[in-house]
């Protein structure tokens, strides 16, 4: 009798963590997840209901400086030296918005123009300053 008391009492308390877990750090991930693809599926009638994702989502993450043979200086935001909540959220815009090194992403008014590499690195952010008559 004892260890069935017992086993509903573990199962009661991973319930109460799961739901924990969810509450406070899946379900705010999720949110900007489904915020995010909502507003990319809205049509593009009405210009000025345009979704927006202010530059400061990936200005708000630290970079370190790097260069590469045909991509020149870049920066790259790594997981390990950022707050994770702010990273994983301008990490899960890129990948909603298939941010990619061909395709990178940047709204008007960008100083930079960001981008990932979801299959290789799941932990990097990288970008790169946007030429003066890129910048749009």
């Amino acid at each position: 009798m004892t260890e069935d008391k017992d086993v509903q009492r573990i199962k009661q308390i991973a319930r109460e963590v799961f739901w924990e877990i969810l509450d406070s750090d899946l379900l705010p991930l999720l949110k900007d997840f489904a915020g995010i693809r909502a507003d990319a599926s809205k049509p593009k009638e009405n210009q000025e209901t345009k979704p927006t994702v202010p530059e400061d989502t990936f200005s708000v993450l630290s970079y370190q400086d790097e260069k590469g043979a045909s991509l020149g200086d870049f920066q790259t935001a790594y997981l390990n030296m950022n707050i994770p909540n702010n990273f994983n959220h301008a990490f899960n815009v890129l990948k909603s918005n298939n941010a990619v090194i061909g395709s990178p992403f940047h709204m008007e008014g960008y100083s930079f123009r960001y981008w990932i590499f979801p299959d290789k690195y799941m932990d990097r952010i990288f970008r790169k300053k946007l030429e003066a008559e890129k910048v749009s």
